[in-house]
């Protein structure tokens, strides 16, 4: 799941010679708020493209930002976040719901059997409720959403103009604090 969003910015001279005359702290700082403002259409959009079986995906799509420092990059990471509660299971699924899954045998972990809780329908005329326990369950498989690809091909030009307008607006800002 390699999909990227890439901005360009080596058409103004002018603008990359002020951002290297900023220092490491203040172009890190304005790298940061360029590549938050450019990942949040992809956000917005991989939120509206999500699939809403519990609504938990969608609620924890979220950014986050990761400077490497060796390179001098800074990259916007759009993914599933760990709620406080710990009842997010987003983090380990998304990538299941994106690319989707094969077939396979699902069997019990520490157990004999596997157990799925009872239905609402009575098993018998005494109306008492089935329990349905298994040795193994085969897992059909499921077909991969792709929602976070859609929505990068969707945004990939409004994120790189968002991008290069942030980037443009917090150069010249932190070129007057300085002067």
């Amino acid at each position: 799941m390699n999909n990227q969003v890439t901005a360009d910015l080596t058409g103004d001279k002018e603008l990359l010679r002020k951002f290297e005359h900023l220092g490491k702290k203040a172009g890190k700082r304005v790298l940061r708020k360029a590549t938050r403002a450019g990942t949040a259409p992809l956000v917005k959009a991989a939120k509206r493209n999500a699939p809403k079986d519990s609504g938990d995906l969608k609620r924890d799509l979220t950014q986050k930002q990761k400077f490497y420092a060796n390179s001098g990059t800074q990259v916007g990471i759009v993914g599933a976040k760990k709620r406080q509660d710990g009842k997010s299971r987003s983090t380990w699924i998304l990538h299941l719901v994106e690319e989707g899954t094969t077939g396979h045998i699902i069997r019990p972990k520490n157990k004999k059997a596997l157990f799925f809780g009872a239905t609402d329908a009575p098993d018998s005329d005494d109306g008492e409720a089935r329990v349905d326990l298994y040795r193994q369950v085969n897992h059909p498989g499921n077909k991969g959403t792709h929602f976070l690809r859609k929505a990068a091909e969707q945004t990939q030009d409004t994120s790189a103009a968002r991008f290069t307008e942030k980037f443009k607006t917090e150069i010249e800002a932190e070129a007057q604090k300085t002067s």
